[in-house]
Parts: C-alpha cells; sequence; structure tokens
C-alpha cells in the first residue's frame, strides 16, 4: 500500500545490498518519516498463530503418582545407576590410594590424584580419592618405606629417598613433612630441576 505522502521515488528505489544506501536524505526524508509515522497503524498485522498453553504435565504426573503410592511418592528419590553404566577404579589404584593415605596421612586429596595418574596415567577425581578413602580396602602397608631423613646415615640414601619420592610424584612440601625437611628449604637439586 504506497503511502500517501510519499513521492514516486520513495516506494520505487532499488534496494541495494548495502544497508544504508536506501537512507533518503534531504526533502525525501521528512516526507518518508511523516509516511511512516502515519502509515504504520494502518499496516495489517501478521497473523501469528498464538501457541497453546502449555500443560502443566509433571503436576499431573506427580498427582497420579500420589494417587497410586501415597506419600512416599512426593520425596525424592536418589537414582542409584546400574552397575554396567558405573566407572569405579581398578582394584590396584584404589589400594594405592588408601595405601598411601596409611604411609602418610598429611597427604591432601589433589596429591594422591596426582600420584595415580603419575603411576597409572588416569587422574581420579579429589572427591573419588576422598570416596575410596572413606570406603575403600585396607592398608595393606603397616610401616614407612624411608626413615626420617636425620636417621638415614648414608648421604646417598638421603637424597635417593628425596628423589623416589618426588619422581613417583610427591611434592615437596609432602617429601619434607614425611622425612622430617624443613618445607621451605627443599634440597637444591630438586629446586634445580625447574
Amino acid at each position: 500500500m504506497p503511502c500517501p505522502g510519499a513521492g514516486a521515488n520513495a516506494e520505487s528505489e532499488p534496494t541495494t545490498g548495502n544497508r544504508f544506501s536506501n537512507i533518503p536524505s534531504g526533502r525525501n526524508k521528512r516526507r518518508r518519516n511523516s509516511c511512516a509515522r502515519s502509515c504504520s497503524s494502518a499496516r495489517p498485522q501478521r497473523n501469528v498463530p498464538k501457541k497453546p498453553e502449555p500443560v502443566n504435565a509433571p503436576l499431573h504426573h506427580k498427582a497420579d503418582q500420589f494417587d497410586q503410592h501415597g506419600m512416599a511418592s512426593l520425596f525424592h528419590k536418589e537414582r542409584t545407576p546400574s552397575p554396567d553404566k558405573v566407572r569405579s577404579l581398578p582394584p590396584d589404584m584404589r589400594q594405592l590410594i588408601v595405601d598411601l593415605k596409611a604411609e602418610h596421612p598429611g597427604f591432601r586429596p589433589h596429591e594422591i590424584a596426582t600420584i595415580c595418574f603419575l603411576r597409572f596415567g588416569r587422574r581420579p577425581s579429589p572427591h573419588t580419592v576422598q570416596r575410596v578413602l572413606a570406603d575403600g580396602p585396607k592398608p595393606s602397608i603397616t610401616m614407612r618405606r624411608y626413615p626420617p631423613y636425620a636417621q638415614i646415615s648414608d648421604p646417598y640414601q638421603r637424597r635417593r629417598a628425596i628423589v623416589d619420592l618426588h619422581a613417583q610424584g610427591w611434592s615437596i612440601t609432602t617429601i619434607s613433612a614425611y622425612l622430617g625437611l624443613c618445607r621451605h628449604f627443599p634440597p637444591p637439586f630438586i629446586v634445580s630441576r625447574y
């Protein structure tokens, strides 16, 4: 529907791909703006079908469940995943987690996860480590692998204990606590590697 106030130029302008090429300037601009205001109310609105209101299906389902099962159906039940879908840690990794915590109780779950990653190539979540420690197997070791640093007489064996623990993934602070060293001064040969 042509606008009564617009000139012949306004309706027959070719459209180009440029965004601002069809913007009129000068006198035509005033005509088009007044035309747009007057003709916008005369344009018919599109007939957009309204979507039907969604039925509250979960509420109806809960009501049916209440009729069948009573009060117990109103409380959330924890889903127990089927045994074939549950990913569990291998038994030797579970045993390592428990043994590490038994050997040095100062381990944090993320440190144990790092050691598991270095040993098995799989890093369990710290939450998984905590769960294994809570309900895992009994520790298979009863004593320390290395005595405290001051009790090792051979200097080579002292250094060897530090290097072995570090190579297994123990952090410097955990090694210091385990061997009874001052944690602020790690041995220089470990620091020089980084």
